[in-house]
């Protein structure tokens, strides 16, 4: 799998009264206006303070959520109350045109635009509408990690239209890459925990790490797919029989390889009165949504004796604080651990902040391109930054 270490040229450039179109992923859910976890906000603060320490403003780009009709709690004006209470001074500009006018005015620190999805040319990955968006800087800035997968306009295309000094990644990227690195080269025993709604996708990325990882410890929802493929009783929990092919090849290939795989022994379950509970064996009425007290005590076993851990895909619910017990004993032993230890993932990363773990080595802002980063598959926003 390729490695790349991609320094971040910001240090070194001259900002000085230049305009740095700076593409972000501020991707962070907000309910009734109120911002739930900040993560990825805090992430990109090293690289706009940077900048604005060069004397350069910023226009600033990001996407939120997948908006179909321009939606009032989709605009990133919601963000703009997080920024000012940070200190800075910001701005709102609905359109491009409206970010150039700013832009022409008294000085500004930063101008942020309207949610990149409400732009029909960003998701079409349109040139005029990149020829547009990179109207507005003389240098960009690439420190989105979190869609550097995607094939959007402002991910692929507006990178190419700077010359190669004129445009690089930002301090969050530089640092992914240094971080997720000792994924791809891990040191051993390497320890995967891998749970999560979206099954075909972890399952598929586990078997491509299946050379990689030493132990695999599968938790709930994906862990339900593959009691199913063993014929195991897994009562109304969430799987997916299509993916059952691809579980049994993963069993397979884990056999092949010498690999162990750790199933749960226990679980905590919702009952159809929705209530939890903690059972051997998951009944007919019952739907497993995080792993039980006895495999606790396994899974963290396996977490102390090794020397890499990531996980991934939370199991638990966030706005449910009794169901998150178990998966916030497996964050405390990263901590604790002499591993090197790694969670991805957005949920996954707002359950480490709101059960207020300290001690795990890096929390991804990415989801699906930390996935696809450290199981070899090419990360397109990458590419301008390569040649």
């Amino acid at each position: 799998m390729t490695v790349y270490t991609i320094a971040s040229q910001l240090p070194t450039m001259d900002l000085e009264e230049k305009k740095v179109l700076l593409r972000a992923d501020l991707n962070v859910p907000i309910i009734n206006g109120t911002i739930k976890h900040t993560h990825r906000l805090d992430a990109i603060k090293p690289t706009i303070d940077l900048i604005l320490k060069k004397n350069g403003t910023i226009f600033l780009t990001t996407h939120l959520g997948r908006p179909k009709n321009h939606e009032p709690e989709l605009s990133t004006k919601q963000l703009i109350p997080w920024f000012k209470k940070q200190g800075y001074q910001i701005s709102f500009a609905p359109t491009i045109m409206d970010a150039k006018q700013l832009g022409n005015k008294a000085k500004v620190q930063i101008i942020l635009l309207e949610n990149l999805r409400f732009f029909v040319g960003e998701n079409e990955c349109d040139k005029l509408f990149a020829q547009q968006l990179a109207s507005l800087g003389d240098i960009f800035v690439q420190d989105a990690f979190g869609a550097l997968h995607r094939n959007n306009a402002s991910i692929i295309l507006v990178p190419k239209l700077f010359d190669k000094k004129n445009r690089t990644i930002g301090l969050l990227i530089q640092q992914e890459l240094i971080h997720l690195n000792k994924l791809i080269k891990p040191n051993h025993p390497f320890v995967l925990m891998v749970g999560g709604a979206k099954i075909v996708s972890k399952l598929f990325f586990t078997l491509q790490l299946v050379e990689t990882w030493d132990i695999l410890l599968p938790c709930p929802a994906i862990v339900f797919t593959l009691l199913k493929t063993l014929g195991q009783q897994t009562g109304n929990s969430l799987l997916d029989p299509k993916a059952i092919p691809l579980s049994k090849k993963l069993l397979e290939q884990a056999t092949l390889h010498n690999k162990k795989i750790i199933l749960p022994i226990d679980y905590l379950v919702r009952s159809q009165n929705n209530s939890l509970n903690f059972t051997g064996q998951i009944k007919n009425n019952e739907m497993g949504i995080s792993i039980g007290k006895q495999t606790v005590i396994k899974y963290k076993e396996k977490i102390l004796e090794a020397k890499t851990v990531f996980y991934t895909g939370l199991m638990g619910f966030l706005d449910q604080p009794n169901s998150l017990e178990p998966i916030k004993e497996l964050f405390q032993a990263m901590a604790q651990s002499n591993a090197y230890s790694v969670v991805g993932g957005g949920d996954s990363v707002a359950a480490v902040q709101q059960l207020a773990i300290n001690g795990i080595d890096w929390l991804s802002t990415g989801g699906g391109a930390t996935l696809a980063y450290i199981s070899g598959n090419p990360l397109p926003g990458l590419q301008p930054f390569l040649t």
